[in-house]
């Protein structure tokens, strides 16, 4: 990042909540995506969402709780990166 001289960094809670696996044992991400590649920037296999059809569908679904991320050292994360804009994840 520094070579490209990109100016932002990602500071990242750790995850401490269940582990990431759906139940044939494929790793998912904390939405219980299944991916292939690397990571979040790996490429979704399956979408949990496809066959849901209502609003209740979606507010059944097992979203991640904020007490998943252990946000005791994030403060230290985004300290590190003093020089450059942060971000709070993958998503924001």
């Amino acid at each position: 990042m520094e070579a490209l001289h990109v100016d932002f960094r990602w500071a990242r809670a750790p995850w401490i909540g269940p582990e990431l696996k759906a139940p044939d044992g494929t790793p998912t991400d904390y939405f219980e995506i299944p991916r292939a590649g690397v990571g979040d920037f790996g490429y979704p296999v399956n979408h949990p969402l496809k066959n849901m059809s209502s609003v209740k569908d979606i507010e059944n679904y097992p979203w991640p709780s904020p007490d998943f991320f252990d946000y005791g050292v994030f403060r230290e994360e985004t300290e590190k990166f003093e020089e450059h804009a942060v971000l709070g994840g993958g998503w924001s």
